[in-house]
């Protein structure tokens, strides 16, 4: 066992215990190693009239051992993550002012540099003057700020709806909006969180869960140190937690239920794995079945091209079931969603004056239809889902 390998093991006995996740199981295992929307929906959306007023909330978007996933916990069985509830949101009318119909299979490219607050950009693009944003399955969204989280409806009213400050979280430096999903704790929306907080060793990430309806969340279900690693992704469905860690050149997926606790599913790639191969951005599929992550030889882009796989990955018997095969180019890898037929993959770069935003690329895992194409507007994205799915 590496020197590595047991640092990060003995990282994550040091996390447990600190969270009161049972040891058992993790002392045991280092003693013992020592939706079409490319071609079919593409047309119909290009027939769709959308009506937008520019510039209506600026206000608001401004401001300064088991083989198939269990069912859903609730919040009355999790042992691991603890409840606050946050002071009452407030509701604001914008009037006659109305959104573009987000449909299934769009893309929300959140961009804060965009002239206006909404804009459409092609038939299946909506820009957002914002961090991020992720659809509400409702034809709305929730937007991200700085560190505050709003959420505007289809009718264009605008609720905001929590700040880092909020949260209670210990010694808070930053927050990060990953997602929303409709299927891990009842019908309500639960937006997907990854908290940062201390400083230098004390570094830390965690993923919270916050259930829009009661206006609570659940922290700390997942901790790790984030000194010299983070948490690339964090992805909830079905009562399954995927995280995509990194740390010291190596990435890896860890599975856990909602509540926290350790999963024993067929791994595609684990923390132990020894293989010399790049992997990020695992993604569940709406239904909790499938997994879909990025795959490749390469640790970085090659002569200007990088050539990567996007892998689908089946829960219930832990095979690879498919392979998309594109090149992401002179970029690395962002944000990545995936809705259980489209997928999205944001990318950025270094400059020499900043951090670049790239256009990303939305492809489909339908045969007929060729690779992944580059959208027309740069920034984080993420796919429209229908409600409940």
């Amino acid at each position: 066992m590496s020197d590595r390998r047991i640092r990060t093991a003995f990282e994550h006995l040091q996390d447990d215990v600190a969270t009161n996740v049972p040891t058992a199981g993790r002392l045991a295992r280092i003693l013992k190693e020592s939706r079409r929307l490319p071609r079919a929906s593409l047309a119909f959306l290009g027939g769709a009239a959308v009506v937008l007023v520019a510039g209506a909330i600026v206000f608001l978007l401004r401001p300064g051992g088991q083989s198939v996933p269990p069912v859903a916990e609730t919040a009355s069985t999790s042992s691991t993550a603890s409840t606050s509830t946050t002071s009452a949101s407030t509701t604001t009318e914008v009037g006659a002012t109305s959104l573009p119909d987000l449909l299934p299979g769009m893309v929300l490219v959140a961009n804060p540099s965009l002239d206006s607050d909404v804009v459409t950009s092609g038939p299946a693009t909506v820009g957002v003057a914002a961090d991020r944003a992720v659809s509400d399955g409702k034809g709305g969204f929730f937007v991200q700020r700085g560190n505050t989280v709003s959420w505007v409806h289809a009718n264009a009213s605008a609720e905001s709806l929590l700040s880092l400050e909020d949260l209670g979280a210990i010694d808070p430096t930053g927050l990060r909006l990953e997602g929303a999903t409709r299927n891990t704790f009842g019908t309500t929306n639960s937006l997907v969180l990854i908290i940062a907080g201390g400083e230098g060793e004390q570094r830390y990430e965690e993923v919270w869960f916050y259930d829009v309806d009661a206006r609570s969340s659940r922290k700390g279900v997942y901790h790790t140190g984030a000194y010299e690693g983070s948490i690339s992704r964090a992805s909830v469905e079905r009562g399954v937690l995927v995280v995509t860690r990194r740390a010291e050149g190596f990435t890896w997926f860890e599975f856990y239920t909602a509540a926290g606790r350790p999963l024993d599913v067929k791994n595609p790639k684990s923390m132990d794995e020894t293989l010399p191969v790049y992997v990020d951005q695992g993604v569940l599929s709406p239904d909790g079945t499938t997994l879909v992550f990025l795959e490749s030889n390469f640790a970085a882009s090659v002569d200007g091209g990088w050539p990567m796989d996007l892998v689908v990955w089946n829960l219930a018997d832990g095979t690879k079931t498919r392979r998309v095969s594109f090149d992401l180019g002179d970029w690395t890898v962002d944000h990545m969603d995936y809705d259980g037929l489209n997928f999205v993959v944001g990318r950025q770069r270094w400059r020499t004056d900043g951090l670049e935003d790239g256009a990303p690329l939305l492809g489909t895992l339908d045969e007929d239809v060729q690779g992944p194409t580059e959208l027309d507007l740069s920034g984080w994205p993420s796919l429209v889902r229908d409600d409940g799915k």
